[in-house]
């Protein structure tokens, strides 16, 4: 109950943030669990679509979207960074943002591999930024070639 009584030390703008945030993070976990990648990343492009000129044009900055993902991963179960960086990409591409889903590997053992993703806006790591981040290579981009 404490949890939700913090919701309305937030602004107006912020608690409705949370509030979509936290909705769409849910969608996307389910959407992982029981959807193929890229039928939910086809789902997502769709939703993530600049919205046009509504009466609220109050567009949340990039910092405070990856403040909102950050937030609620805490109470979505199992929020991987997969998760939290399609969350945090769709919402940055929905006000307007233009930003990339990244997807690196690294060999955690001689013969598994480990993934992190995260997403860059700008050339800055939104969402999914650690220190071991310099570890994983980054797969290219579909259609891109080295």
């Amino acid at each position: 109950m404490r949890r939700i009584a913090k919701l309305f030390h937030h602004t107006t703008a912020d608690r409705s943030l949370l509030i979509k945030t936290g909705l769409l993070l849910l969608a996307v976990r389910i959407g992982l669990w029981v959807l193929p990648f890229r039928t939910v990343s086809c789902m997502l492009n769709r939703v993530s679509r600049p919205r046009g000129r509504r009466r609220e044009c109050v567009v949340p900055s990039a910092e405070r979207i990856a403040w909102g993902v950050s937030v609620m991963s805490r109470y979505v179960p199992k929020a991987t960074c997969l998760t939290q960086a399609l969350t945090a990409l769709a919402l940055l591409n929905r006000s307007g943002y233009s930003s990339e889903l990244r997807i690196g590997v690294a060999r955690s053992e001689p013969d598994q591999i480990e993934a992190h993703a995260w997403v860059e806006n700008q050339g800055r790591i939104i969402i999914g930024a650690s220190s071991a981040i310099l570890r994983y290579t980054p797969l290219l981009p579909r259609g891109k070639a080295p």
